[in-house]
């Protein structure tokens, strides 16, 4: 792998997408919020997961727990109110150490897995 892309998504029933870029400091590549028609908002960014330069899934999402360590307050604030954060990762769960999975569990973000991201 020579970079992996990730995407980070955020789910809630209500929450304005604004509230979320300014939380976690990133720009959305999409966003919406509920109403109209939409049972939620969304908001969704793109994340590299280069920082440490290794080149393997595994590098990349310890590079983006550890960013979102200090955002571990706003993932609990929504799953408490009714919301999911997760990220998208190309390629099958089985190529993902499980330390990493329980890792990004206790920092309320799911993992989901996808061909594309």
């Amino acid at each position: 792998m020579s970079e992996a892309t990730f995407s980070l998504r955020v789910f809630h029933p209500s929450i304005d997408p604004r509230k979320i870029t300014e939380e976690l400091g990133l720009p959305p590549t999409t966003s919406w919020s509920a109403g109209e028609g939409r049972m939620e908002s969304c908001w969704q960014t793109r994340l590299a997961g280069v920082e440490s330069g290794h080149g393997d899934v595994n590098a990349a999402l310890r590079d983006i727990a550890a960013r979102f360590e200090p955002y571990r307050f706003f993932t609990e604030e929504m799953r408490e109110g009714g919301g999911r954060v997760e990220i998208a990762v190309p390629g099958a769960p089985s190529a993902i150490d499980p330390a990493l999975t329980r890792a990004f569990a206790g920092l309320n973000i799911a993992l989901v897995f996808a061909e594309r991201v």
